[in-house]
């Protein structure tokens, strides 16, 4: 049962690069639910999630979504790579890469579709470098008015429709509310691409640049953060907004009931194995208290935290604490087995991920320790250096972890975040099916 939603109801989703996939999940959850727009709002990346949302407006959509991000990780369709990027430099390209492979990818998923075909209304906004303003595309070719949406400044070049040249849609309107109560919505439904508690971790006190390319992020934050404000507060009595999170979903469901069995994906069952294999430590077949230990003392060892230091002891606790979950998911507490078998083992650990709610009490302690232990120093940046130590100390090939960490870096700026890490291993656990970057932290390196 779901408690009912005054409509007419619209779906706002914002921009986040390469994390765009994260509405994926989002999306599938409210369809779920009985919760359909009237109305879809995109901006940058949530331009494409909005076309492909609008043109399918049910459940389904969500894989639909994943094979997009899938296939945009693999073919590098928003990460220049380091090879175009030094060119850029050296022939003073005003843009990282090329909008081609971002254009040939929406034509495989679009086609030559028409704002006029989808099931329900969208709109996509970018901003017209020529007006200075924002410019709402809802009428013709689908293609034109998303490339002009995800025109990313630097890293895409900005994408020309008719005497206009377009960047960006997050740069004037990063979740265009007002656009949505201004066209009858009564419920608004806000779609960010990340976790809250990473956002609220992002939206800490900004810092003083240090470096020249810091200078125009920080711009760019001011700016995004004051625009977000005004329109907040611009929010008309009578119009509710929310911001879609796990606490959101979990109110509106008025009844909930214990879950005895959890589907598993052939791909999140994969994802386990793998994680499965890297706890077997003594390689057994089976995971015991004593392998998460061994695990965990390798990781410390690898992160430069000595036997029975404080890092060494944090580490510990949270293996142990997470033994003690998977226990309790199998239904070990009251028997003598000491260890879980490779199909319990999964059983177990999609019971503690079966949700992003569930990840975050059961399984984030643990990626907790393991990124904080990763970060020497504790000002929540890690080298890619230290990010590649710890995935080698995971099981990852020395190769597949230089790449991986490329991938990883969503802020293009040579240093990684514990909020980027975070999100990645909630990929890692949560997803039923590929998509975002994270999916392929334990599995060798990117695809393709």
């Amino acid at each position: 049962m779901t408690k009912q939603i005054a409509g007419p109801i619209a779906f706002v989703l914002g921009g986040g690069g390469v994390r765009g996939g994260y509405q994926a999940g989002m999306i599938r959850a409210l369809l779920e639910r009985g919760v359909r727009p009237d109305l879809v709002v995109g901006t940058s990346v949530g331009a494409i999630q909005g076309a492909l949302l609008a043109a399918d407006p049910t459940p389904a959509v969500a894989a639909r979504m994943g094979e997009f991000w899938h296939q945009a990780l693999r073919r590098g369709v928003l990460r220049p790579g380091a090879v175009r990027a030094v060119r850029s430099l050296r022939t003073g390209q005003l843009a990282l890469g090329s909008g081609e492979p971002l254009r040939q990818l929406l034509v495989e998923y679009l086609g030559d579709g028409c704002f006029e075909e989808l099931a329900v209304p969208l709109q996509t906004c970018a901003a017209s470098i020529e007006r200075a303003t924002a410019r709402y595309f809802q009428h013709g070719p689908l293609i034109p008015a998303v490339m002009a949406s995800c025109a990313m400044p630097g890293l895409l070049p900005a994408y020309r429709i008719g005497d206009e040249h377009f960047v960006d849609g997050g740069v004037v309107e990063e979740v265009p509310i007002a656009r949505a109560v201004g066209l009858g919505a009564r419920t608004v439904l806000v779609l960010r691409a990340e976790r809250p508690e990473r956002r609220a971790r992002r939206e800490r006190r900004l810092r003083v640049p240090r470096w020249p390319w810091q200078v125009d992020r920080m711009s760019f934050e001011l700016s995004r953060r004051h625009h977000l404000g005004v329109e907040l507060e611009r929010r008309p009595e009578g119009v509710s907004v929310h911001e879609v999170d796990a606490g959101f979903l979990a109110a509106l469901d008025e009844s909930r009931v214990t879950v005895t069995a959890v589907r598993i994906s052939a791909f999140a069952a994969g994802k386990f194995d793998r994680f499965f294999d890297l706890c077997d430590q003594n390689r057994d077949d089976a995971v015991a208290e004593t392998d998460l230990l061994a695990l965990g003392a390798r990781i410390a060892e690898a992160c430069g935290a000595r036997a029975g230091s404080l890092g060494h002891q944090r580490l510990e606790e949270a293996f142990t604490a997470f033994w003690l979950r998977l226990r309790a998911a199998a239904g070990l507490e009251e028997i003598e087995a000491k260890s879980l078998r490779r199909e319990d083992f999964r059983r177990s650990l999609a019971r503690l991920s079966e949700n992003r709610a569930a990840y975050d009490q059961n399984v984030h302690p643990l990626i907790a320790s393991l990124t904080a232990a990763a970060d020497e120093n504790a000002d929540e940046v890690l080298s890619p250096a230290e990010v590649s130590s710890l995935l080698r100390a995971l099981g990852v090939a020395e190769g597949d972890a230089d790449r991986f960490v490329l991938l990883l870096d969503t802020y293009n700026n040579g240093e990684l975040t514990l909020e980027e890490l975070d999100e990645a291993f909630c990929h890692f656990f949560t997803d039923a099916e590929p998509g975002p970057v994270g999916n392929l932290i334990l599995g060798g390196g990117p695809a393709g």
